[in-house]
């Protein structure tokens, strides 16, 4: 190992199953999406295998509730395309194997019959919402740091 291997380096750690890996270099959010890919195909065969035969509003309502929730989705500002566009890739697969839809259906005719928000969507309004709550706080650290 050479020395500027060592010291672009940082080993990685885990703080409540968010992992960051700390490059000198490039701070990555690529484990975070990652790790979130495999909970949402986790939750999204469990709601598969559990509610195969439920009516398609059941399996809505079990879509909306349990594969809409995405951890610090908002947070993320550091990532590489491919792993984001696989995130991307996982939420349309879940979607349509959740509501039994084949994999060749169109994803815009989906989200449309299903008023489910396309993933670019969910993108947009995580940072806004975050963004509004941090601009409503009343702290004064906070404040301080909204000026900078």
């Amino acid at each position: 190992m050479t020395n500027t291997e060592i010291q672009q380096r940082i080993p990685s750690y885990d703080i409540r199953s968010i992992s960051k890996t700390y490059d000198i270099i490039y701070l990555s959010d690529d484990d975070d999406i990652r790790r979130e890919i495999r909970c949402m195909f986790t939750r999204c065969n469990m709601l598969r295998r559990s509610f195969y035969n439920c009516s398609m509003s059941v399996k809505l309502v079990l879509f909306k509730s349990f594969c809409l929730c995405f951890y610090n989705i908002a947070l993320w500002n550091r990532f590489r395309i491919g792993v984001m566009n696989k995130f991307r890739s996982c939420y349309t697969k879940c979607a349509k194997m959740s509501l039994g839809f084949t994999k060749y259906y169109s994803v815009t005719n989906m989200l449309h019959l299903n008023g489910l928000p396309s993933f670019d969507t969910l993108m947009i309004n995580a940072r806004k919402s975050d963004a509004a709550r941090w601009s409503a706080s009343s702290n004064a650290l906070v404040k301080s740091l909204l000026v900078v």
